[in-house]
């Protein structure tokens, strides 16, 4: 896959300590280091664009991220497409400290019983500028087709949503209200939720083939896919 950005894992190591012998009870206490070591960043001189090479040890069932519900499909189609919200990742942050922040979206705000949802898309969000998609604006035409996909029964995930959300309104090309069925602590949790939702244009009904191709408005561009072989 051809990236728009570059990704980067690494590891950030903590200062040691030192420890001084306490003469009231004979305990070794730690003390602050007499210098604390500096942070290094590992993004630093990083650019835009480049290759990411990936691994995968067995083919998807689909490229199609409603497709299927298996974590093979689901992991590809990150890369490729945008979710309204997606997990905050960075250097020495452990999985469970992670929190949900906008992706897609550029805001969400809940009403004060959190029964009701507004989500703004993100100014300048686009579709990569490949046909039939061509690089245009993502709008709530995309969001509310995807949705369709995503709560169809077909979906082996549909529940996840069906079972929270109980209608959702697009009073214009930026804005989604969302109304839950009950206040829903984890909300935002479950729009982050690569299981849950994605963003496909509304060309992937009928003007391409999303099982054999993928258009996305996520940080990486999708080339090519033969089974068995590799992605591009």
């Amino acid at each position: 896959m051809a990236g728009a950005g570059v990704a980067a894992l690494g590891l950030v190591g903590c200062g040691g300590g030192s420890s001084s012998n306490n003469g009231a009870n004979g305990l070794a206490t730690p003390t602050p280091s007499a210098k604390a070591s500096a942070t290094v960043d590992p993004f630093a001189g990083a650019k835009k664009g480049g290759t990411l090479n990936v691994t995968s040890v067995t083919d998807p069932p689909t490229i199609d991220p409603y497709g299927n519900t298996s974590y093979t499909t689901k992991g590809l189609a990150a890369y490729v497409y945008s979710r309204l919200y997606m997990y905050k990742t960075a250097p020495g942050v452990l999985g469970p400290d992670t929190k949900p922040i906008p992706d897609g979206a550029e805001s969400g705000e809940g009403t004060p019983d959190n029964l009701k949802w507004t989500l703004k898309l993100r100014k300048n969000l686009n579709f990569h500028n490949v046909a039939p998609v061509n690089g245009r604006a993502v709008t709530t035409d995309d969001v509310k087709f995807s949705y369709g996909r995503a709560i169809d029964p077909k979906n082996g995930n549909a529940s996840r949503l069906t079972s929270v959300v109980d209608k959702v309104e697009y009073p214009d090309a930026s804005t989604i209200v969302m109304t839950l069925k009950a206040p829903y602590a984890p909300f935002l949790d479950l729009l982050a939720d690569t299981n849950v939702f994605f963003i496909m244009p509304t060309e992937s009904d009928t003007k391409f083939n999303p099982t054999t191709t993928m258009i996305g408005s996520g940080p990486w561009l999708f080339g090519s896919y033969t089974p068995s072989v590799g992605f591009k």
